[in-house]
C-alpha cells in the first residue's frame, strides 16, 4: 500500500496505490484520513490504482465515503471499479 500527495492546480490529490484488504485496511485508514483532513475540502482521493481485494477493503472505502459526507471534505474518485 502506497499513499502519496499530488498537487493539481489548486486542489490536492491523495493517491492510493496497491491492495486494500483485511490486512492493509487499518494502515490505509491511518494514512488517508489525516491526509484528506489536512488537504481540505477541495481534495480528492484517487483510487484508480487501488485494488480492493476483499469485503474488508470494500467496507473501508464505504466507511471513508460516509465519513467524508458526514464531516465534509474531499471527493472520492478514481478509475473504474475492480471486477
Amino acid at each position: 500500500m502506497d499513499v502519496t500527495i499530488q498537487l493539481d492546480g489548486d486542489r490536492t490529490v491523495v493517491v492510493a496505490r496497491g491492495v486494500l484488504d483485511v490486512h492493509t485496511a487499518p494502515d490505509f485508514r491511518e494514512a488517508v484520513v489525516p491526509l484528506l483532513a489536512a488537504a481540505g475540502p477541495g481534495s480528492v482521493l484517487d483510487t484508480s490504482a487501488l485494488h480492493v481485494a476483499d469485503l474488508a477493503g470494500d467496507a473501508t472505502l464505504q466507511w471513508l465515503a460516509r465519513h467524508r459526507q458526514e464531516f465534509g471534505g474531499s471527493e472520492l474518485g478514481g478509475g473504474p471499479p475492480d471486477p
